[in-house]
């Protein structure tokens, strides 16, 4: 169905699909919060297969999905300082010929689920300009391997509370954009190699205040983490 402009096709599919992995996680008489979250699920992803049928009747293509480099990814930090290491898996990759019919375009997708569409350009920059988040920009490096001709836009693929909350928002950044995120890492690793941290303070033994800030929640971190690009390595 990835190429499919059936919405209900879609949703079907993945209906049937959240009632397997129901099924197999928490068996056929699921806790009454467990059985909510799944429907909830379930009526999101309505509003989801709306929105990729759109998609797909643009001319867009899904092209790689959790897709990671095969071969190593550096970032340059400058002549005569070691590159650092990256890694990283990007959610989605879709393809489209382009309109007037003069080659292909792509995008790089980043799923992300809340009650309201996600700004990719203010998630990552404050009003001053100033970055405060680099995924976007970073997953454009990992993608090289790809060997995909020109700039890839880079966005959300926001699944929210409503279908006026689900859609794809696309960062208008150009290319001198990307390469200040760029110029940001680097500054970053610079700081990380030369031991520039705040202190943060001991941090609190009690089990209640770990849980709550993820501490020792091994599964949920990892599967977080498994989305985001992360540094192999600081020195």
């Amino acid at each position: 169905l990835r190429d499919s402009t059936d919405a209900e096709g879609i949703e079907r599919w993945l209906r049937v699909r959240v009632e397997d992995v129901g099924l197999r996680r928490f068996g056929p008489r699921p806790q009454p919060a467990v059985g909510l979250q799944l429907a909830q699920l379930a009526f999101r992803f309505g509003f989801f297969a709306r929105e990729q049928a759109r998609r797909t009747s643009e001319g867009w293509r899904i092209r790689h999905v959790e897709w990671k480099p095969e071969k190593s990814v550096a970032l340059d930090v400058s002549a005569d300082e070691a590159p650092m290491p990256l890694r990283g898996m990007i959610d989605r990759i879709d393809v489209r010929e382009r309109p007037d019919g003069n080659g292909n375009e792509w995008a790089i997708l980043d799923y992300k689920t809340g009650s309201s569409a996600k700004d990719p350009a203010k998630a990552h920059r404050k009003r001053s300009g100033e970055w405060r988040d680099l995924q976007l920009p970073l997953y454009t490096l990992l993608a090289r391997e790809l060997g995909l001709a020109g700039e890839p836009a880079l966005g959300y693929f926001t699944i929210g509370k409503d279908e006026a909350e689900t859609g794809v928002s696309i960062a208008s950044w150009k290319r001198a954009d990307v390469e200040s995120a760029l110029d940001a890492a680097r500054e970053v690793v610079r700081r990380v190699r030369r031991g520039e941290f705040f202190a943060l303070g001991r941090f609190p033994d009690d089990p209640i205040l770990l849980a709550i800030a993820g501490k020792g929640l091994v599964e949920g971190a990892e599967e977080e983490d498994a989305n985001e690009v992360g540094v192999e390595e600081a020195t």
